[in-house]
């Protein structure tokens, strides 16, 4: 958590404003700090890969992959650590909580809805933008070694997430 305060710590000078920007982050984003939420934001980004890329999502599915727990780190932090500075993680924190989740995502056999937000299709936007590399891998070890490689260095794959995000609010 103390990774995501500093987000609020280092945008707002003054220190009561921060507390309290991250508490209503907390707040707002509470259902998925704790295991069932975020399986079920994972299973959400596992249901939009299967039809967004069907072929990558059969690969990772293959690689015992498909539950998208190398991703988790991806969400709970908002991307931080992948981001190759500090200056480009406070960017991509506020774009992912620029938007409210509004679309939702019927998750097969689960008989349920999923809510979808921007760093869901961030996920899926990171996937396909790496996907010759991802469909080369031979085991699940490939896929958790690139997630701790990963880097990302500018905005393209936020901006790929928004259009999809934008695409997604059509249907």
């Amino acid at each position: 958590m103390n990774e995501v305060l500093s987000m609020f710590l280092v945008t707002v000078e003054n220190k009561v404003a921060a507390y309290w920007g991250f508490s209503n982050y907390v707040l707002r984003n509470k259902l998925f700090f704790n295991s069932t939420g975020l399986m079920a934001k994972l299973n959400g980004v596992a249901e939009l890969l299967n039809i967004h890329d069907p072929e990558l999502y059969n690969k990772l599915k293959f690689l015992d992959c498909s539950n998208m727990l190398f991703c988790q780190r991806w969400i709970l932090l908002a991307f931080k650590r992948e981001s190759k500075t500090f200056d480009m993680a406070v960017k991509m924190f506020t774009t992912i909580n620029s938007l409210k989740p509004t679309h939702y995502i019927q998750l097969q056999g689960l008989g349920k809805c999923e809510l979808l937000s921007l760093d869901m299709f961030l996920v899926i936007a990171i996937l396909v933008s790496s996907r010759a590399t991802l469909l080369s891998f031979t085991d699940q070890t490939d896929v958790y070694q690139w997630t701790g490689k990963l880097k990302l260095s500018d905005m393209s794959a936020i901006c790929h997430a928004r259009q999809m995000y934008e695409e997604w609010a059509k249907r």
